[in-house]
């Protein structure tokens, strides 16, 4: 079946669904846990979305601090751990980073123009931290990110289509949080 990012993701939340669900495209995977309906950790196969890129992209490590610190790496003992021990981040900072982090990820999706998903249903494995973000606030965001006006266009229909306010439609603003950005 052909669905659009927003389009799935909407679904899941209001069939309040638990699994993982696994996007792939151009040979990069995605994998978003959604629990009860909420999207609460993603992960990713691309080595550009990885943590310790996204620290030092933004300038919040230096090339030798991400360097080093991968170094450390080994089996069960994660970058951001590292970071935290060799005082390079505070734990507030991690927690941070590895929210915006998950955000980012999944934020990155919506620019798919196709791709693959396969969803896994049941308790996925606990991350220990998670994204607190109702699924609509990501959903509004990751549109708002969409870049390509063909694919806005599909969405919203062209300059003749006429829009009616829904039926429950001060509950679902009242379910928003919108940025006052």
């Amino acid at each position: 079946a052909e669905h659009d990012f927003p389009e799935l993701i909407h679904g899941l939340s209001e069939g309040r669904w638990t699994g993982l669900l696994t996007l792939t495209h151009m040979g990069v995977g995605r994998s978003v846990t959604v629990q009860q309906g909420r999207m609460v950790f993603a992960a990713s196969t691309s080595t550009d979305d990885r943590l310790g890129e996204m620290l030092f992209r933004h300038g919040r490590i230096s090339l030798r601090q991400h360097t080093d610190a991968g170094a450390a790496v080994v089996p069960g003992k994660r970058l951001g751990a590292i970071l935290v021990e060799q005082g390079i981040l505070t734990p507030k900072d991690l927690m941070r980073a590895v929210v915006e982090h998950t955000q980012e990820i999944i934020y990155g999706a919506f620019q798919w123009t196709e791709g693959q998903y396969r969803l896994q249903a049941g308790a996925p494995p606990s991350e220990a931290i998670t994204l607190k973000i109702s699924t609509p606030d990501i959903i509004m965001e990751g549109i708002r990110r969409i870049e390509s006006w063909k694919r806005i266009q599909r969405a919203v229909g062209g300059l003749e289509a006429c829009y009616e306010r829904a039926v429950e439609y001060e509950e679902t603003l009242r379910s928003l949080n919108p940025s006052l950005e």
